[in-house]
């Protein structure tokens, strides 16, 4: 079993803009230590620790682990959203599912694994606690050495100006449901600070740009 560090692919031009804009920028970002709350436990996991990245741009890190099985870990990033319009979120978040698996993809090449099969994408139509919530699974089946392999659930969603993204790696788990319910369960106690104007000032730098 692994868990691996998102890394955070400028792969859109927008990106490229907003990093080359952030050095010069003052302005308050945001607090994800005081701002951001989320489940000390849920029903199937327990929080174990946060990481805030330096980069504002990268957001902060949670890790949960599950309360059956010790190295089934759930990993949730929290960044900010690198477009300007996210009024449609479907393609935000399948811009961000692609350099997710990206990342996946060299994490395997460092790590000497075998290969990854991408097994399926779907559109996720959920309602928790009465609220209409839209997202996007991605399911990869990792082989890593000989007949040993696993599968990596990806889920991304949209709230505020943040993009959470959810990981999470199973063993053999072709007889086991998608973990919906452990996402869900992250989800609904979940609530992201909002637009910081660090974020603000670049995404209004951008749009006088273009």
């Amino acid at each position: 079993m692994f868990s691996f560090i998102l890394k955070v692919k400028i792969g859109l031009a927008l990106l490229v803009s907003i990093t080359s804009c952030a050095l010069q920028s003052d302005f308050p970002v945001s607090d994800y230590q005081n701002q951001l709350s989320y489940p000390e436990q849920t029903e199937e996991l327990f929080f174990l620790e946060q990481n805030d990245s330096e980069n504002p741009l990268f957001g902060t890190q949670l890790t949960y682990q599950s309360k059956f099985y010790e190295l089934d870990l759930f990993t949730v990033f929290i960044y900010p959203v690198r477009h300007l319009d996210w009024q449609d979120p479907l393609p935000v978040l399948m811009d961000e599912a692609s350099m997710a698996f990206q990342s996946l993809d060299e994490y395997i090449q460092e790590n000497n694994y075998q290969s990854r099969s991408l097994e399926d994408i779907e559109q996720l139509n959920w309602q928790l606690s009465g609220k209409p919530v839209q997202g996007v699974r991605g399911v990869s089946r990792v082989h890593l050495h000989d007949e040993l392999y696993m599968h990596n659930y990806s889920y991304f969603f949209i709230e505020q100006d943040k993009v959470i993204r959810i990981s999470a790696n199973m063993k053999f788990a072709e007889q086991l449901p998608p973990p919906d319910e452990f996402v869900q369960g992250l989800l609904i106690k979940l609530n992201v600070p909002q637009e910081s104007p660090y974020m603000a000032q670049l995404r209004a730098s951008l749009k006088t740009q273009n």
